[in-house]
């Protein structure tokens, strides 16, 4: 039981932390923004739950680049209540955001996306095994790329889509799947 508490706890860090570097990315892409409308905002974001959990939320998506890594990072985050949180934190390889789709079987890709109802846990997760569940993300349009002064690029004005399918962590006394469909 202990192995799988700190499965679960080491997934939802792991979340925490790849969502810490991008809004870290995106802060300081927006410090240089003159507007505060150019970030993508719960008005244009929208997730989906369906399966074991059910309803629909507005979100907040960011995107940026650590340029030091080459790595593009994403992140979606809705606070539904004081008890449930939804969040999608990946990473891919790359130099730019790109318009395209990414998969959790796209080399590599890292993240999870996890549904908590606490103590419940529904999660996708690639790069923390064991890996579970799919996830897809499908980029349409880039938006505005701004440098911040550590050279590091946030995406402002992003537009796309993303899928997954969350297994429950039955550790944490969920059960059956959730699926997620993201759009912004």
């Amino acid at each position: 039981m202990e192995n799988k508490r700190n499965r679960k706890w080491g997934r939802m860090a792991m979340t925490a932390g790849i969502l810490g570097g991008i809004l870290a990315l995106a802060n300081a892409a927006c410090s240089t923004s003159t507007s505060p409308n150019d970030a993508n905002s719960a008005a244009t974001c929208k997730v989906t739950l369906s399966g074991a959990v059910t309803g629909t939320h507005g979100c907040l998506v960011a995107m940026g680049l650590n340029h030091t890594a080459d790595t593009v990072y994403m992140g979606v985050t809705a606070a539904i209540s004081q008890t449930e949180q939804f969040s999608l934190a990946l990473k891919f390889p790359g130099t730019a955001l790109t318009a395209g789709t990414f998969t959790s079987s796209t080399d590599g890709a890292a993240g999870a996306v996890v549904e908590s109802q606490i103590p419940k846990v529904w999660d996708a997760v690639r790069g923390d095994p064991p890996d579970q569940g799919t996830f897809s993300i499908t980029i349409s349009g880039t938006g505005t790329p701004v440098t911040g002064n550590t050279g590091d690029v946030g995406y402002l004005n992003t537009h796309g889509s993303a899928d997954a399918t969350m297994p429950a962590i039955a550790s944490s006394g969920a059960s059956g799947t959730v699926t997620v469909h993201v759009t912004w």
